[in-house]
């Protein structure tokens, strides 16, 4: 009998996201974890994911963002739990593209001076709690 194994991929450490939470249009995402290469979220609706897009992560009190940073998504799964009478959760992996060295250098500072709670905007044009 085959058994289910999860094999680990990741290079970096990832970093539990304290409160954080993103809404984006007709969708509200919580922010469960990011590192260097990427981060992953929970949405309340599934979603079909485009294969690559931008976001932005900014500060709760605004003191600090990288925006326009390039996505690619990794994988997705349907969560088991109903949240209300019908609704899954969907859990979403997305790795970091190429992050020019401005992004790249602020990623690094937030992960080493993770004092924050932020939001990401999921897409450019999303609300931001």
């Amino acid at each position: 009998m085959l058994q289910n194994h999860t094999l680990e991929h990741r290079k970096h450490k990832r970093q539990e996201l304290p409160k954080a939470i993103a809404l984006s249009p007709g969708n509200a995402c919580v922010l469960i974890n990011i590192s260097r290469s990427g981060l992953l979220f929970k949405s309340l609706s599934p979603v079909a994911w485009p294969a690559k897009w931008s976001l932005d992560i900014i500060t709760v009190k605004r003191e600090f963002d990288i925006e326009d940073c390039p996505v690619e998504l990794v994988w997705t799964k349907k969560d088991d739990k109903l949240i209300g009478s019908s609704t899954r959760m969907q859990t979403v992996g997305v790795k970091f593209g190429d992050l020019n060295l401005s992004q790249g250098t602020k990623l690094y500072y937030l992960l080493s001076n993770f004092n924050y709670t932020f939001s990401v905007n999921l897409f450019r044009e999303s609300l931001l709690i």
